[in-house]
């Protein structure tokens, strides 16, 4: 699967995933339950999703692609969030800087929304989210691309985040 497509697929899947699980998200977000590994329990729910859809996932090879799951050959790190805390969810980005795409569960409210939405117009990301309630969301982040010409010869050239370049 193409990695243009491959963001609004993988937010599918979160939603499929989580939209039917909102009373868990609930207990989980108290506060006796804080330190209980969500993510860790949402990282293997999402492991199991995948496989029922015919599409490969593996933790093989993670530290390579810097992330935490490895789906349909795509690096995604996952950050989960029992409370709106936009440092946290933003960690990944600045801890794992080589992921292709970030996948967010989070509760969530406006000052939240807020605070990633200016991070990612001002760093070059671009965000797609869905309501899982009136409380939780799950969001997919990746870089922007850009297009730029060189030259004299108007060769156009996708740069990735990585600073790679393709010519079309």
């Amino acid at each position: 699967m193409e990695a243009e497509d491959f963001d609004e697929f993988l937010l599918n899947i979160a939603y499929q995933t989580f939209v039917l699980k909102t009373s868990y998200l609930d207990r989980l977000g108290q506060k006796e339950w804080a330190n209980t590994g969500m993510e860790n329990w949402a990282q293997v729910e999402l492991i199991l999703a995948f496989p029922i859809r015919d599409v490969p996932v593996t933790t093989i090879g993670k530290r390579e692609k810097d992330c935490d799951l490895i789906v349909d050959n795509h690096g995604v790190e996952l950050r989960c969030a029992t409370a709106p805390n936009s440092s946290w969810l933003l960690g990944a980005i600045k801890k794992h800087p080589r992921a292709e795409l970030y996948l967010f569960l989070s509760q969530t409210n406006s000052k939240l929304m807020n605070e990633l939405g200016s991070y990612f117009k001002e760093n070059g990301y671009a965000e797609k989210h869905k309501m899982l309630n009136e409380k939780w969301m799950v969001m997919v982040i990746k870089k922007k691309r850009i297009l730029m010409k060189f030259g004299f010869c108007g060769a156009i050239r996708k740069c990735t985040s990585y600073g790679e370049q393709e010519k079309n």
